[in-house]
């Protein structure tokens, strides 16, 4: 879900049940910066009951692929780094990573929500 503003509960929770929220006021595929998009992870147990997309978040390792689908075409991005942070830490969002990134977040370990798990991954032409 494009476009969810990540201050307002109400409509992010929305957002969430549907699946991926992507940060109003953060890049969107093809225009450069860094796009920050966030999810649920959780138990397996609660999985489906959660919507939990991000459940194998933590699974993602450096050189593995994401794709985003965005106006009928696709992005590829390249997993650059992994990192757990505190709940309120978006220092991201300043970093300047020298090339189109996206920031996919999630609670973490799975299931809490104690910390968030980032993943960083850059923009790679189709090969």
């Amino acid at each position: 879900v494009f476009n969810v503003d990540p201050n307002n509960e109400q409509e992010y929770s929305k957002a969430l049940r549907e699946g991926i929220a992507h940060a109003s006021g953060t890049s969107l595929p093809d225009n450069g910066g860094v796009g920050y998009y966030f999810a649920h992870s959780s138990s397996a147990q609660l999985q489906r009951q959660l919507n939990a997309v991000f459940y194998t978040l933590g699974k993602l390792n450096p050189g593995d692929e994401v794709f985003i689908w965005f106006e009928g075409r696709r992005a590829r991005y390249v997993v650059q780094e992994t990192r757990v942070t505190s709940p309120d830490d978006v220092s991201f969002l300043q970093e300047d990573f020298g090339k189109e990134t996206i920031v996919l977040q999630t609670c973490w370990p799975a299931g809490t929500t104690k910390e968030r798990l980032l993943v960083i991954a850059q923009r790679e032409e189709e090969g």
